[in-house]
């Protein structure tokens, strides 16, 4: 389409050619499918460390606790001379809990009838002193029936000494917490011993899974076609449960950032459509996409959770060839991709990125690449939402700065003073 326009002299002045185009509208239009590579991910997800830990409650209840809260106390001295390297707590309860580490609730688990089934596990180092130290938690049984609280905490020191402190019949336990229990000075010889009911892995509750707190390495994904006439058009639909960054024969197809977006992934998710005609060749040609946590799976929030609206990320692409002869073609997502992981180790927006330049797979979007040990992608997703064209711009780069200073505290090791508040993409070569 083009716009004249007529001036009161009637002197006519034309636009340039300019198009749109109508996205995909239906669920039937997409031919691609939903595809990931789950392989790392599933490696790195670990039993739970609760071996040695025993299921304890409050033993006046009996044994069909009623609904309620209960308090639950442990007091243990580390040697005086040592230094803390690292303190992870791990816990859970039937039905939730909160957990006190020195006076301040640092690891909650929300409620739910069956929230027992993962354990979160914390980092609580700087909690952890030398000297006395007291752990307190608060658990409620939501309903009367089973209830039980499950928790371990890993001291290790510089020096690789490692000390364990898990749930059994050292502990106390208390009814009535009262208000700021997590602060009080409690007086506890008035406590009972708490009653154990059995070792981790005791009905009802069973073996119980958890996953520490990792970054998983993002996925990259390929495929390589043909076209094999003169092209007219070529344009790429790229959406994901997750982040997308696509690449087309050795480039990216946009400087767009965090593709697609942020959205309700149970309800709908957006995809972005570009032109890739300048991109694509006559011969081969290959299509590729680096695929990241991003808000479907990562840490959201402040609650140290991930996993909010699912556990595996999913890419979804669709490129539409148009031939000169008016013929055209779909190469899509599937499970004919093939997939691996890169230089990317770590990805998230709120515990950070890890880049190992070492790892990258070299010419890895380019259809000369050689892909016979990238292995099979998984061709599913766990939810079917409805698919919307982006509403509004996209996310670019609006400004570019330098460091104040770049120190090295120890070998390898870089600390930047960016002088302000930073958030961004952080594109850093140190000579």
């Amino acid at each position: 389409w083009k716009v004249r326009v007529w001036d009161k002299d009637s002197h006519a002045v034309s636009s340039r050619s300019a198009e749109w185009s109508m996205g995909l509208l239906k669920p039937e239009d997409w031919k691609a499918g939903w595809i990931g590579y789950d392989a790392e991910r599933l490696k790195n997800a670990l039993q739970s460390p609760l071996g040695g830990a025993q299921w304890i409650w409050f033993p006046g209840d009996g044994s069909n606790p009623p609904k309620g809260v209960r308090l639950f106390l442990k007091d243990f001295t580390l040697p005086a001379e040592i230094k803390v390297k690292r303190a992870e707590l791990t816990a859970t309860a039937d039905d939730s809990f909160k957990f006190a580490v020195n006076g301040e609730i640092i690891l909650t688990g929300k409620p739910g009838a069956d929230s027992w089934h993962h354990a979160p596990m914390m980092d609580v180092t700087q909690w952890i002193k030398p000297g006395a130290n007291r752990l307190l938690a608060e658990a409620e049984n939501a309903a009367a029936g089973p209830a039980g609280l499950l928790a371990i905490l890993v001291v290790t020191t510089e020096e690789a000494q490692v000390f364990k402190f898990v749930t059994d019949g050292t502990w106390k336990a208390a009814i009535s917490p009262g208000g700021h229990w997590e602060s009080q000075a409690a007086e506890t010889n008035s406590w009972s011993v708490a009653r154990i009911i059995g070792n981790f892995g005791v009905a009802p509750w069973g073996i119980i899974q958890t996953t520490e707190a990792y970054l998983p390495p993002a996925p990259y994904l390929r495929t390589s076609f043909s076209a094999d006439r003169p092209i007219l058009r070529a344009t790429l639909y790229a959406s994901g449960l997750g982040l997308v960054e696509v690449h087309l024969n050795g480039q990216r197809v946009s400087e767009d950032f965090f593709t697609p977006g942020w959205t309700d992934y149970h309800k709908r998710v957006h995809y972005r459509t570009y032109d890739v005609t300048q991109l694509m060749r006559r011969g081969e040609n290959a299509l590729g996409a680096i695929l990241a946590d991003g808000w479907y799976c990562g840490y959201v929030g402040y609650k140290g959770e991930r996993d909010y609206y699912g556990k595996l990320p999913r890419v979804r692409i669709q490129l539409q060839v148009d031939y000169a002869d008016g013929s055209s073609t779909v190469i899509g997502t599937g499970s004919d991709w093939k997939a691996t992981t890169g230089p990317v180790l770590e990805a998230d927006f709120l515990k950070g990125e890890t880049y190992d330049a070492r790892k990258e797979p070299s010419g890895w979007d380019e259809p000369s690449f050689n892909d016979d040990n990238w292995q099979p992608v998984v061709a599913d997703n766990e939810v079917r939402p409805l698919m919307q064209a982006h509403p509004g711009p996209p996310v670019r780069v609006i400004a570019k700065f330098e460091p104040k200073t770049i120190n090295e505290p120890k070998p390898g090791v870089y600390v930047l003073n960016l002088g302000q508040n930073f958030a961004g993409i952080p594109r850093l070569k140190i000579s």
